[in-house]
């Protein structure tokens, strides 16, 4: 039986589920400003952090007598776990879900980082241990995006995934400058408590992320080599390697050439004017970077990349390293979302990310192919040398650019 009461104030009672049920559409709506996507953008925040945080590692690496090989190669072989992971995402996500997937990796690399305190001093074992861990790099890397694409409207996922990646731009000075404090006044082995407890507290927010909308990024079963059979494709991806490749050598190789030229192991002072200069670009620049054409946009990117990559060799000043990460910072954030969007241009239907994805796994595969291959002639020659190579190579970028070609 219903009372008097309840009649009376049950219009009070549909007006206040009126306003909490219109207060959820316009939180959604917001797109970017949700709080949705603020939790996310904090997830990739530490997930980033829990790698940058090693930031200062190749200095440590270097002292237990690595070769430049060894340093390119250990850096960036997380990136091995992330093409493996593209290739056969299609069948991995058909039978676990997103979310079970990050958690699982999440955990396995939680548990490789603390081993690898253990392990500090250990070069076999650092390098096992940092392969397995790449399984998290992997993971994480293509499938938090994918949560930013269930929340934001077509037309607000240009601007929302610039907002996003900011995360990530973030994490690069925040980590390095931690890596740096916890290597001088612990020691090494301490980077990697520093890597777990990001891990730990990615997987601590892991828990409270929900999504109600299913993964529909796999809508056909695309792989690396098909799309090379794309109409004028074959460019962008050689660009996405040289643009991976030059973060790798820069990664990789900066700890230890500021340790011989300017007598201590930095690499924070980089990562800061790096994001300065990301940041700005994709705030306030980038929208009307469209404008301009895609030529002049390659020449300027693979200048800024090639003179940065040359400038290393007559590196003298923390000033220096500083304005080298400033010229690089202009040709990353160039070149980075121009080829993402030149890859997902290509996409019909639900395949944006998976075309995306393809993209970071040829950008990962010249993170890791040139600075592996530079650590070679670094090994033969000095550390100069991969410098001057890559520096070398960047410029090719120009040159091709320059160039037609029908397929």
């Amino acid at each position: 039986m219903v009372s008097a009461y309840d009649w009376q104030n049950r219009p009070y009672a549909l007006i206040a589920i009126y306003r909490k049920e219109r207060k959820k559409i316009i939180i959604k709506n917001k797109g970017f400003f949700s709080y949705k996507f603020f939790f996310i953008f904090i997830i990739n925040l530490c997930f980033f952090l829990s790698f940058s945080s090693l930031a200062i590692l190749p200095k440590h690496l270097k002292d237990l007598g690595a070769s430049d090989t060894y340093v390119g190669f250990f850096m960036n072989s997380t990136g091995i776990m992330l093409i493996l992971f593209v290739v056969s995402m299609k069948k991995l996500l058909q039978k676990i879900k997103r979310k079970h997937l990050l958690l699982a990796g999440f955990f396995l690399s939680l548990v490789v980082v603390f081993l690898m305190y253990f392990f500090y001093d250990n070069l076999i074992m650092l390098l096992i241990l940092r392969f397995i861990s790449g399984t998290a790099f992997a993971l994480g890397f293509t499938l938090l995006f994918s949560f930013i694409y269930d929340i934001l409207q077509p037309e607000k996922r240009r601007g929302g995934a610039a907002i996003y990646g900011i995360s990530g731009l973030l994490a690069s000075p925040i980590g390095s400058l931690l890596s740096e404090h916890v290597f001088k006044q612990l020691g090494p082995q301490y980077l990697f408590l520093l890597s777990a407890a990001f891990f730990t507290l990615t997987l601590f927010l892991m828990f409270f992320l929900k999504s109600d909308v299913p993964y529909q990024g796999i809508a056909k079963s695309r792989n690396l080599i098909s799309i090379l059979k794309e109409r004028k494709i074959k460019k962008a991806v050689y660009f996405a390697m040289l643009l991976g490749g030059a973060y790798g050598v820069f990664v990789s190789f900066i700890p230890i050439a500021s340790g011989s030229k300017i007598g201590e192991a930095n690499i924070s002072l980089f990562f800061i004017a790096y994001s300065v200069i990301a940041i700005t670009i994709r705030l306030l620049i980038f929208n009307r970077v469209d404008k301009i054409p895609s030529k002049l946009l390659f020449f300027i990117a693979f200048s800024a990349l090639s003179s940065a990559m040359f400038l290393l060799i007559f590196l003298n000043s923390f000033l220096m390293l500083f304005v080298i990460g400033f010229i690089y910072g202009i040709g990353h954030s160039i070149l980075f979302p121009t080829l993402s969007a030149r890859f997902v241009s290509r996409a019909k239907g639900k395949d944006q990310v998976v075309f995306n994805n393809i993209f970071l796994a040829y950008y990962i595969g010249g993170e890791l192919f040139f600075p592996t291959v530079m650590g070679i002639g670094g090994d033969l020659v000095t550390t100069d040398a991969i410098f001057i190579c890559m520096s070398i190579i960047l410029f090719s970028g120009i040159i091709i650019n320059m160039l037609k070609f029908k397929r």
